[in-house]
């Protein structure tokens, strides 16, 4: 592999997952010849050319293994190419017990990243973009270079554990931490979650206002998207002896809630959407059930009609996945009371 496209896989990285932020390699005339991937990896999906195996360095993960495949020139439909390639190792990885992290994983325009663990070793499958047709005032457009590449290792430098401190935010006056899928940083970011510890939530009206912490999503998952880059997770708070229900956390006064058990943790839940002037709004609240004072987790989802666009100016947003992130964030929350 070029140092010039071992430079774009770790570009790539950066921008779509905070925990796998460099890597630095050898050229494929130095790689050993016993470098190899995972084993569930084999056979390499059958509708790329690859590269040759060759090992890498992770300030997280220590010596990785990585390949590259030819790339795709020229396309105009990514998931023409990337689809059947994540698909092929999703139903691979699952039925070789693998596990899917999604707390890990994210995307950018013509890139995403998937992160499979299974006991202290990992995969990440991941595609990246070169799009030929750039504008100052408008989305990049294909056609575009698409490469393939696939990344394997064990956890030999920090631990699983360690990554995800890292990755904490801690309230201990109110008595919980949280962890986020990438460090967090003190204002708005491309590649971070940004932290506001001051945030209150004041849709309810004068007095109403509910304190907690905010935590926006970094710029990369809205950009190219019909998603806003406002929209965020919040862990807030009730005052001491309220009534734990979700409702009570939504300004709108006929929102509902109704109970949830996932394992040993029970939530009241409630939710609301609103619209105006092309953007959407929706708001999902998970209350941990018996804390005092109550606690819960808001996501706050903000985005535009995709119908306002002209096609092909900007991509859906993945609703569902952006659903399993908060879910994966939020069950991270662990209550010292």
């Amino acid at each position: 592999m070029s140092r010039r496209a071992l430079a774009r896989v770790a570009f790539v990285i950066a921008v779509v997952a905070g925990t796998l932020l460099v890597l630095s390699g050898k050229s494929a005339s130095t790689a050993s010849p016993q470098s190899r991937l995972a084993t569930d990896l084999y056979p390499l999906y059958p509708g790329a050319q690859w590269g040759e195996v060759q090992p890498a360095t992770s300030p997280d993960f220590g010596t990785v293994e990585l390949v590259e495949s030819l790339p795709f020139d020229n396309i105009t439909d990514i998931a023409s190419v990337t689809a059947p390639y994540t698909q092929y190792y999703d139903q691979k990885l699952t039925q070789a017990g693998w596990t899917r992290d999604r707390s890990r994983e994210a995307g950018g325009p013509g890139a995403e990243l998937a992160v499979y663990t299974k006991g202290d070793q990992f995969i990440v499958v991941l595609f990246s973009s070169v799009f030929h047709i750039h504008s100052p005032d408008a989305p990049a457009q294909c056609p575009c270079d698409t490469t393939l590449t696939l990344m394997s290792g064990t956890q030999t430098g920090r631990t699983i554990a360690q990554v995800q401190a890292s990755r904490a935010y801690a309230d201990h006056a109110v008595g919980f931490s949280i962890a986020l899928p990438t460090l967090l940083a003190s204002s708005s970011n491309d590649l971070l979650f940004s932290v506001d510890p001051s945030y209150e939530y004041t849709e309810k009206g004068p007095g109403q206002s509910i304190p907690g912490v905010k935590f926006t999503i970094p710029k990369s998952l809205a950009s190219g998207t019909n998603l806003a880059p406002d929209t965020y997770l919040s862990v807030e708070h009730l005052p001491k002896g309220a009534a734990c229900d979700a409702s009570a956390f939504l300004a709108d006064p006929g929102a509902t809630s109704h109970p949830l058990r996932e394992g040993a943790v029970s939530y009241s839940v409630a939710s609301s959407t609103g619209a105006g002037v092309g953007n959407r709004y929706e708001e999902w609240v998970y209350a941990r059930t018996g804390t005092d004072p109550c606690i819960a987790v808001r996501y706050f989802i903000h985005y535009a009609a995709i119908e306002n666009f002209p096609p092909g100016a900007v991509r859906e947003f993945d609703h569902a996945s952006l659903l399993q992130t908060f879910d994966a964030i939020r069950r991270t929350l662990r209550v010292a009371q």
